[in-house]
């Protein structure tokens, strides 16, 4: 399987619970940051969102977890797209820890919401350039 983005970064106090380990909501939390930075390595931001009236958002999510993430550990998130259609598209997202285990794997549908009309839509040109330089690395 390859992967088109990595985005490295260490557990903080922040993302810990009462169980002393990453609550299943900051993992969503993680990924979001990384799809991000995936996204601005295109030249895509939150402006080109307001600017277009378009930008991606998930439909759904498949997750699943795997090994515990603690305080102070250092992670990796690797994103790859695996493909399209029509206005949907799939990704997936993969953390692994320093020692090469899969603390969390997720698949995502994705999309393009028209933020005034509030529906899905086919991406904005600006938007398809954006991720295909993300996805070359030309970012």
């Amino acid at each position: 399987m390859t992967f088109d983005h990595e985005y490295r970064m260490k557990i903080e106090s922040k993302h810990i619970d009462g169980y002393g380990h990453v609550n299943n909501a900051v993992y969503l939390q993680l990924f979001e940051e990384a799809r991000w930075d995936w996204i601005q390595k295109g030249g895509g931001n939150r402006e080109l969102v307001a600017e277009l009236g378009v930008g991606p958002i998930v439909v759904d999510i498949e997750i699943r977890f795997s090994r515990e993430l603690k305080e102070n550990e250092e992670i990796t998130i690797r994103s790859g797209n695996e493909g399209a259609m029509g206005k949907v598209y799939w990704l997936r997202q993969t953390i692994f820890k320093a020692n090469g285990d899969i603390a969390c794997k997720a698949k995502y549908r994705m999309a393009f919401l028209d933020i005034k009309k509030r529906v899905i839509t086919e991406p904005h040109p600006r938007w398809v350039e954006v991720l295909t330089k993300s996805l070359k690395g030309n970012g």
